[in-house]
């Protein structure tokens, strides 16, 4: 492999259903869309609920993370057998799908977490990864300790407020980033009754983001529809996700 050079950004939820992995979607969709020349890679390291732009490549049930384990145990896995097994998005974003052994998390150890971000950032400019909000898997804490960029995702409700020192704490135990700890609003409500601002403050985090639902957006159209819909161009969170690509100083 050629020497390490992508960067790679972990989404980390609050609490699970905050939309992890709808904002590291929208995240690498976007940086592919401002950035054609540059290969982009959305990956899922959530070995719970492995289901990261599941509807975008339900067409594919063959390739994914599974397929590499054995690769890595057997030290055979190289760059073209990695290649293989990811997807290629109608948007070119290319797609580490999850595992299919649900239940059976702990299968995944700290050897192939860092042998397969080893390969992502050796192969890609950009990674975007989702990852479980508990620390029991190598997905978590692992991916976590690689990154370049920890993206928090929360959404400004009880449940969240309630468990974000939580999440700030599993953070800022297993990164080795230097930088600050960011976060995003997911579904924003602006009707919220919820006050994040101490809370940030304390936990001395900087918030990137505020992003709206959006019926037309990547996930939410799929979700909504039987039949694979193409990328829309445009999009209400088109400022919200070019601030958050920006905080990343690529």
């Amino acid at each position: 492999m050629n020497e390490n050079k992508g960067k790679l950004i972990v989404c980390y939820p609050v609490v699970q259903g905050s939309g992890c992995k709808y904002i590291a979607t929208n995240i690498a969709h976007y940086y592919k869309t401002t950035h054609s020349d540059k290969k982009v890679a959305l990956v899922d390291l959530d070995f719970k609920l492995p289901y990261l732009a599941h509807t975008l490549s339900s067409h594919d049930g063959i390739h994914g993370i599974d397929n590499l384990i054995d690769k890595i145990d057997g030290g055979f896995l190289t760059e073209d057998l990695f290649v293989e097994n990811m997807i290629r998005l109608k948007d070119n974003v290319d797609l580490l799908k999850g595992t299919k052994l649900v239940g059976n998390h702990k299968i995944f150890n700290k050897k192939h977490i860092e042998n397969i971000v080893s390969h992502l950032k050796s192969i890609y400019d950009f990674v975007v990864v989702a990852v479980s909000p508990d620390a029991d898997n190598a997905g978590t804490v692992y991916g976590l300790f690689e990154a370049d960029e920890v993206v928090l995702v929360g959404r400004n409700n009880l449940a969240n407020y309630k468990h974000l020192d939580k999440a700030v704490s599993i953070v800022k135990q297993y990164s080795r980033s230097t930088n600050k700890v960011k976060i995003v609003y997911n579904m924003y409500h602006e009707g919220s009754q919820i006050d994040f601002t101490t809370a940030v403050k304390d936990f001395d985090l900087q918030v990137i983001g505020a992003v709206k639902y959006d019926e037309g957006s990547i996930d939410n159209s799929d979700l909504n529809s039987s039949s694979f819909k193409v990328f829309k161009g445009k999009s209400k969170n088109l400022e919200a996700y070019e601030g958050i690509v920006k905080s990343f100083d690529i």
